[in-house]
């Protein structure tokens, strides 16, 4: 079923939760939960394992912001 609706979609790897668009602590308080349970979610890297990687992507994604 179509609504013609889109839904808000997160604008880079570090826009965990809504408000999608904005960054801000809920964005980070959603990653270092998923990171620290070991959630795929926070494999931002992509590399199986939950590293500096994904923390390192998080944090360069979170600083450059949304457009």
């Amino acid at each position: 079923f179509d609504t013609g609706v889109t839904p808000p979609i997160p604008c880079n790897d570090a826009d965990f939760v809504p408000p999608f668009g904005l960054h801000d602590l809920a964005d980070i308080n959603a990653f270092t939960a998923a990171f620290t349970g070991s959630d795929p979610i926070a494999d931002l890297s992509g590399n199986g394992l939950f590293d500096l990687a994904d923390i390192n992507r998080f944090i360069t994604a979170f600083l450059a912001g949304c457009p």
